[in-house]
């Protein structure tokens, strides 16, 4: 081996640490900028899992100062409000990993009284889509206002970071109610089941018409229309019809509301007298 070769070569070495920095300062002098290192910048998606990563409000809001539009944003948003007690959506929690057990299943019909209340125990739940057309996922806020978090196709799969009493609707493309469910304590799975899986959407019962029983009427009176009507005082003398009227018997006529056998005859009458029907009798001109 040839020391000497060695001996010269480690003498250059350190000529070159000892001289660089006046090389770098003399090429400042000189006018001459240095070349910088060139440094690739995070795409979105990276900045916004390092923000979720630190989990502070000082990440979100420097993610929020250099992507301030976009789905991303607004989640960062709903972040910053959720760490800052104010919250709004669903909040995030980061939970270990935990065996997966099936959420809790609730029926359409609880809807209207459900709502999202404490934010204690943090959960994942996973929607699996088993059924045959797109399925948009709902969140039900502490005011009981949906809240639409996207679509999921047939087959797909989400995974959402929630807590325990908040429900969830699995909703028909329209937007009306296919399935509740509420996330179990960990992780849970809410299938979203075929169509024929479901129970079958009844419809509602009609109406029943409410029917009055018929009139029937109190003896001595007569029904004429809706109402029962007392019915005229006949007399011995007359005759009743099944309508309640009354006829006066031949030789009789009606007088003061009753039939009566007149007290004369019109042939009775004097030359300065008439004959009264209603009186049954002959009365002065």
């Amino acid at each position: 081996m040839n020391f000497e070769f060695l001996g010269v070569r480690r003498l250059a070495l350190v000529l070159v640490f000892l001289f660089a920095p006046a090389l770098t300062l003399g090429a400042f002098a000189q006018g001459q900028q240095p070349q910088p290192q060139i440094s690739q910048a995070p795409t979105e998606a990276e900045a916004f899992d390092s923000a979720k990563s630190l989990g502070t409000v000082e990440a979100w809001n420097a993610f929020v100062s250099n992507y301030p539009t976009g789905f991303r944003a607004d989640l960062a948003r709903a972040y910053i409000k959720q760490l800052s007690g104010q919250t709004t959506s669903p909040p995030v929690a980061q939970l270990p990993a935990a065996p997966e057990q099936p959420a809790v299943e609730l029926t359409c019909d609880q809807q209207p009284t459900l709502r999202s209340r404490e934010s204690k125990e943090a959960a994942k739940i996973r929607f699996k889509n088993d059924s045959e057309g797109t399925i948009v996922l709902q969140w039900i806020d502490f005011n009981g206002t949906l809240k639409e978090f996207g679509t999921i196709e047939p087959g797909a799969e989400k995974v959402f970071d929630t807590f325990l009493t908040h429900p969830w609707i699995a909703a028909y493309g329209e937007g009306s109610c296919r399935q509740i469910f509420l996330a179990a304590p960990g992780a849970s799975l809410a299938r979203i089941k075929p169509q024929a899986e479901l129970p079958k959407r009844t419809a509602p019962r009609p109406q029943q018409v409410r029917s009055d029983p018929p009139l029937r009427c109190a003896p001595n009176y007569k029904k004429v229309g809706n109402t029962c009507v007392l019915m005229q005082n006949c007399g011995p003398n007359a005759t009743r019809t099944p309508e309640g009227d009354c006829f006066c018997n031949p030789g009789t006529h009606m007088m003061d509301g009753r039939c009566q056998i007149p007290r004369q005859q019109p042939n009775q009458c004097g030359r300065n007298e008439v004959y009264s029907s209603s009186m049954g009798q002959c009365i002065p001109r």
